[in-house]
């Protein structure tokens, strides 16, 4: 740090030297050491715990140095990109020297504290990307300033109060992401000064208020994400026939004229009412994501003609209703979730067709009977969430056919019976839940075959017989759950086992092991021990 401070202080006294000597012949040197004394400047606070700008000192040219791309013309700095090398520090204001400047990018560091005002100074910036850090304070009115500036990237920090009126100036801004801050207030109206818009995401933040009718009229725009904030009202009556080319829309308001719609997401904005019919006229939609609002009804069956949609989140509404058959007719849906609704009844048979699916998420409704032997025949699905429910009857054998399954939940429900040894042959599989079930019968042998196994859940059941030692070979498993059954003989001591507490075993039979796990030592001959008679 002293030798760094050595440099910045030489350069700054032999830049003022040739300055009083010879003006004209210092003219190129003096931009090119302004921006060596701006990049010193700027490493001065930062912490590089890999040593990634190792190479930025003074008798290396600055076009050499690591992340510095300089005009061929007068070696002046153009691009200052140090993404992702896990940098800690602040922002300094002398970033303002760097007058050349057009791409800053920051992004996914650990930079914090202020956006200098500064910044405003950089009039020749294009692009400006320091997302995903953890920058504080406010989005600085200065920059408003940067009329040449196209994409603007501040997502993922923490910046608080509003979004500034003086963006209104940037008139050539294609691409603006804030979203996953914590800014308030309102959206500026000036917003729809910004003709050349393509995208506007100002998602997951704290802005209140109607959405501005200018929106509307950003004939360019192609994606708004709008959700998880605290608007109100609904989406401006022109924007489907304002915005031709929207592709990307947040809330549900004008579906109808909305023809090249891709990605519909409404999460968390507090709507209610049903889905509408009008839901169908979205053919070209791949994307339909309206989680987490006050929706009730039922599903409507035009859904089923949407044949280009991979991802349908319906999770936490008031819906009701049948899971409806039209479902299985989109072909190309490999994501669905209906988690955290009122849906009764069974599970559609024909799921077992959609052989696209990879996620399916029915968990918290009120689904009864067995769960249908078509599903088993899913062979690609990777996780599947049927917990908090009313189902019945046993695991299928076939369950073996999963083999890409790599999440099972099939807690709280009334699952009887022994648990298939074919479950044991499912390698990929990492989280398994059975708890809060009526299993019975021994826990298989062959659960010690399922390399990739992190948690095993099978709390409160029936389980009986011995906990099979071949979980010790299990080199991936950090969590156990075997409490409240009927297990006894030795508490297996290899690997996962020996960080585990009583809390694992707690209510059972007649198990015996290590001290610490609370439960008498293995002996030979010893009669069998019940929780009913031993208090700690």
């Amino acid at each position: 740090m002293a030798n760094l401070w050595f440099w910045f202080s030489f350069s700054m006294f032999s830049l003022l030297c040739c300055l009083m000597v010879s003006p004209t012949l210092c003219s190129h040197a003096n931009f090119t050491k302004y921006d060596e004394l701006a990049l010193l400047a700027f490493k001065f606070p930062v912490r590089d715990p890999f040593n990634h700008l190792s190479n930025w000192s003074n008798p290396s040219s600055i076009c050499n140095w690591v992340g510095i791309t300089c005009d061929a013309n007068n070696e002046r700095v153009n691009i200052l990109n140090l993404a992702t090398m896990n940098l800690i520090g602040t922002l300094p204001s002398q970033v303002r020297n760097l007058s050349s400047l057009v791409e800053l990018d920051l992004h996914n560091n650990n930079f914090h504290g202020d956006i200098p005002k500064t910044i405003g100074a950089l009039t020749n910036m294009k692009i400006i990307y320091p997302g995903t850090n953890n920058l504080s304070g406010q989005i600085p009115r200065s920059i408003g300033n940067l009329a040449m500036l196209q994409e603007l990237y501040l997502h993922d920090n923490n910046l608080e109060g509003d979004i500034p009126n003086e963006i209104a100036n940037l008139t050539n801004i294609k691409i603006m992401y804030l979203a996953h801050n914590q800014l308030i207030g309102f959206i500026p109206r000036s917003i729809g000064s910004l003709v050349s818009l393509q995208k506007l995401d100002l998602s997951s933040n704290n802005l209140q208020g109607d959405i501005p009718e200018g929106i509307g009229k950003l004939d360019m725009l192609q994606e708004l994400g709008l959700d998880h904030n605290n608007l109100q009202g609904g989406i401006p009556s022109n924007i489907c026939n304002g915005l031709p080319n929207l592709q990307h829309l947040p809330t549900p308001s004008g579906w109808t004229q909305c023809k090249e719609l891709k990605n519909l997401t409404l999460e968390d904005n507090f709507h209610k009412g049903h889905i509408p019919k009008s839901i169908g006229n979205l053919t070209l939609l791949q994307k339909l994501t309206v989680g987490s609002n006050n929706l009730e009804g039922s599903i409507p069956k035009v859904i089923g003609g949407l044949q280009d949609l991979q991802y349908l989140n319906l999770e936490g509404n008031e819906l009701h209703g049948l899971i409806i058959d039209e479902i299985c007719e989109i072909t190309k849906l490999a994501y669905l979730s209906l988690s955290r609704n009122k849906f009764f009844g069974k599970m559609p048979h024909c799921l077992g067709n959609v052989t696209s699916l990879r996620e399916l998420y029915l968990d918290s409704n009120k689904l009864i009977l067995k769960i249908p032997s078509s599903f088993w025949n899913l062979k690609d699905i990777l996780k599947v969430n049927l917990s908090s429910n009313i189902l019945v009857g046993n695991v299928s054998s076939s369950i073996g056919n999963l083999n890409a399954l790599i999440s099972l939940d099939l807690s709280i429900n009334h699952i009887s019976e022994n648990i298939p040894t074919s479950l044991g042959g499912l390698m990929n599989l990492q989280d398994l839940s059975l708890a809060h079930n009526n299993l019975q019968g021994n826990i298989p042998k062959s659960f010690g075959n399922m390399l990739s196994l992190e948690n095993l859940d099978l709390f409160e059941n029936n389980l009986s017989g011995e906990i099979p030692k071949s979980l010790e070979s299990l080199t991936y498993l950090k969590y156990i759950n075997l409490s409240y059954n009927k297990l006894q003989g030795e508490i297996p001591s290899g690997r996962v086992f020996a960080n585990l507490t009583t809390e694992s075993f707690m209510m059972n039979e007649a198990l015996c092991g290590l001290p610490q796990l609370k439960v008498p030592p293995c002996e030979k001959g010893r009669r069998k021990w019940s929780w009913e008679n031993h208090f700690y």
